[in-house]
Formats: C-alpha cells, structure tokens, sequence
C-alpha cells in the first residue's frame, strides 16, 4: 500500500543528503590531499584524442569537477576540456581548475561576434547556444552539460563515435521542445526529441538553423526553458551527418534521483 505523502518525504531527504554530499565534495576538492590523488591520477592515464566542451556556471561547479574526474576514471585524459563560463568563477575553483592539465578556460562569448554578444547576451538558452555553435571542431568533439558523468562503458565507444555526428535522445515519456517547432518546414517531427545535454560531433553541423530560431524567438518574445534545446533539434533534423547514441548505454533520465541506495558510499 501507497503511503500518502512519502514521495515527498524521500524527495525532501534525498535532496538534503544530496546537498550534504556536495557540500563536503566541494570542501575535499580544495585541499591538497585531492590535488595529490589527481596528479597521481593522471599520471597513471593515457592521453585520449577526444576534445570535450562545457558550457556551465560557478554554480555547477562542482558537478563539473565530478564530471571531469568521471571521464578520467573511465576514459583517460582528453586531449583538451574547453570549459565555457557563463559567469565569474571564484579564485578557489579557478584555483581547481588550474590542477588539469588539459583544461581550458574561457567566458562564454570568446568565440561570439560582439554583435551577437549585445544582442543574445539576455538569457542563459542563447548564451549557451552561441558559445557551443561558435567552438571550432578540429577534432572528435563532445559537447556535455556540466552534470553529465561517464562510466566505464564510454570506453568501449571512444573509436566507435569518430565518424558522424551523434545525438542524445530524450527519455520517451518527455517532450522538452518548444512546442511550435514541431509546424515548421525546417523541423521534422523525428521519432526521436534530442537532449541537449551531450552531443558528439565530427563535423560542423548547420547550427546556423537554430540561430535563426533563437533570433525569431527573441523578436517575439518567446522564450522558454527550452528553446536552447529546441534549436538543437531543428539543426539536428536538417544534419545529414546526424546519427543517434544508443539509448540503452547513452541516457537521461530522472527515475533513480531519489532512491536511497545511491547515496551509499
């Protein structure tokens, strides 16, 4: 029997370890005993030829930094992890930062024209969009939110995903689309909706659709959570490089967020 009220119980209490968590996450990658680990960490590592791009914000920080050490826990070390900034990063997790080698550090409009700097500078979706959409591709490229974490299944598919562009579908039961993209010419409604949140890339796909989106999403003033991910899915429908990951070992999904037995050490 449905206890009433206990999902929200075991929300409020997941939340709060998970926070607790973080907190002493964050406490232990100041000190010099983890910069100790991770440079005997990476010295034990090889060098992969995968390039991976984060666009985030001081306040994912330390998910950014348990993204990073997933990937060199079940990977290697990349050959450059381009970290775009949508805000001032503190001394301390610069500071942090700086322990990789293979990191790399810039604001978010590095790469973005001044005129669409001033224009698009308003809301987080565009700034994410335009400094995603201008990083050069001279190499197997993944681009992945700040919380995305790799397991050692990754390493099987590191050679595998150097040809074609790859997608991250979303989990069926989710329509996280503006829901006017689906009547346009330049949108085909796919059996898939794209995740924004990772996607591999080889070649420069047509990210100049999306933009176009974002510019009659600005005129109109109608911009939601996500119309970011919305311009994603109308580049990847007109990319004839475009392929999907496999949804069985590349996913997103949120039903395991509150079950006690991941906060088990």
């Amino acid at each position: 029997m449905r206890i009433p009220g206990l999902g929200r119980i075991n929300k409020k209490l997941s939340t709060y370890l998970g926070n607790e968590r973080k907190s002493s996450f964050e406490k232990f990658i100041n000190s010099a005993e983890f910069k100790a680990d991770l440079n005997k960490t990476m010295k034990a590592k090889s060098r992969v030829n995968l390039e991976i791009v984060t666009f985030t914000n001081s306040i994912g920080f330390p998910d950014l930094i348990l993204s990073i050490l997933s990937f060199i826990n079940s990977t290697g070390l990349p050959a450059k992890w381009t970290i775009y900034a949508d805000d001032n990063f503190t001394a301390e997790q610069r500071n942090v930062l700086n322990a990789f080698e293979f990191i790399v550090y810039q604001k978010w409009y590095a790469n973005v024209s001044a005129e669409d700097c001033e224009k698009y500078n308003s809301r987080w979706q565009f700034r994410k969009y335009l400094c995603l959409s201008t990083h050069m591709i001279n190499t197997t490229t993944v681009f992945i939110d700040s919380d995305v974490l790799f397991y050692n299944q990754f390493n099987k598919y590191k050679e595998f995903v150097k040809e074609s562009n790859w997608y991250l579908p979303e989990p069926i039961e989710a329509f996280s689309i503006d829901q006017e993209i689906t009547k346009r010419e330049d949108y085909k409604l796919n059996m898939y909706i794209i995740n924004s949140g990772i996607m591999i890339l080889n070649e420069m796909p047509p990210w100049n659709l999306g933009k176009q989106y974002l510019a009659e999403c600005l005129t109109k003033n109608s911009i939601t959570h996500f119309t970011e991910q919305s311009a994603v899915n109308i580049v990847y429908a007109n990319d004839s490089h475009a392929r999907i990951l496999d949804p069985r070992v590349f996913h997103v999904s949120t039903s395991d967020h509150f079950k006690f037995g991941f906060f088990k050490t």
